[in-house]
């Protein structure tokens, strides 16, 4: 039952090759630290939740979508 509520009101974010999102800091960060890192590019999906990111400086990372939120550009 706890399952069935909590699920109609979680959006499930689509993530596609190319996206730019931010990547959550998950160890040595202060409470008072950012809670994301800079920009990191989507460049392989290995399946509907787990993504390999590559950073500005060509480092790659697999992450899971639970942790990284989708870059929106200002108007």
């Amino acid at each position: 039952v706890s399952k069935r509520r909590f699920d109609t009101n979680r959006s499930h974010p689509q993530f596609t090759l190319g996206d730019l999102v931010w990547m959550k800091i998950l160890v040595g960060r202060g409470k008072l630290d950012a809670r994301y890192s800079g920009l990191v590019r989507i460049v392989q999906v290995l399946s509907p939740v787990s993504f390999i990111v590559e950073d500005q400086n060509f480092q790659t990372f697999q992450v899971h979508s639970n942790n990284i939120k989708r870059v929106y550009a200002r108007e």
